[in-house]
C-alpha cells in the first residue's frame, strides 16, 4: 500500500487496517505521521502475510485529539498455489471485477440481481486482449447488497457483493 499527504496538521499516526469482508476491519501495523507538514509527504506498507483471495484495506488516520479520518477502501486479490484457474468476483471501487481464468477469455455471462431477485444487469464477456478482468459498472447500485452471477467454460460462480465508494 502506498498513499500520500499533501498537508498534514496535528497528524499523529496511521493505521493500515485489513478485511477479508471489506466490513469487519482489524489493524495490521501503526505507522507515526509528520505532526504538521506543509510539504507532500509518501508513506508505504507491505502486508508480508496476505490472507488468501480478497483482501480489503484502507487507512485511518488519527490526529494527536484523537480524531479520525479513513481513506477509500482498496481491494487485492491474493493467488494461492492452484487457483489461477478460479473465477473471482469482487467489488472495487463501485465496479464488479470479474477475474477470468487465463486459459479461456471468452464464453462467459455475467447477472447481477437485487437482493429481491430483480435482474439489474447482464451480459457477455467478449475476449480480453492481454488480460483476464473483466469489470462493469455498479455505481447506482451504491451501498446496496447484490447477487451476482457468472457461468462459462463449463464453471458457475455465485457471489453477494457489497458495493461501496
Amino acid at each position: 500500500l502506498t498513499w500520500q499527504t499533501a498537508t498534514e496538521t496535528n497528524n499523529d499516526y496511521f493505521t493500515v487496517l485489513r478485511s477479508t469482508d471489506g466490513l469487519s476491519f482489524s489493524s495490521l501495523t501503526y505507522m507515526e505521521g509528520a505532526g504538521n507538514s506543509n510539504s507532500p509527504l509518501s508513506y508505504s506498507y507491505t502486508d508480508a502475510n496476505p490472507l488468501p483471495g480478497i483482501n480489503y484495506y484502507k487507512i485511518r488516520q488519527t490526529d494527536f485529539d484523537g480524531t479520525t479520518d479513513y481513506s477509500h477502501i482498496v481491494a487485492v486479490e491474493v493467488h494461492q498455489e492452484g487457483r489461477q484457474d478460479d473465477v473471482v468476483v469482487f467489488e472495487h471501487d463501485q465496479h464488479i471485477l470479474f477475474h477470468l481464468p487465463g486459459s479461456s477469455h471468452s464464453g462467459w455471462t455475467y447477472r447481477v440481481f437485487s437482493l429481491s431477485g430483480q435482474l439489474l444487469t447482464s451480459g457477455s464477456i467478449p475476449a480480453i486482449p492481454g488480460g483476464n478482468q473483466y469489470k462493469v459498472d455498479v455505481s447506482p447500485y451504491n451501498g446496496q447488497l447484490l447477487l451476482v452471477s457468472i457461468t462459462g467454460n463449463n464453471q458457475a460462480v455465485r457471489e453477494k457483493i457489497m458495493v461501496k465508494d
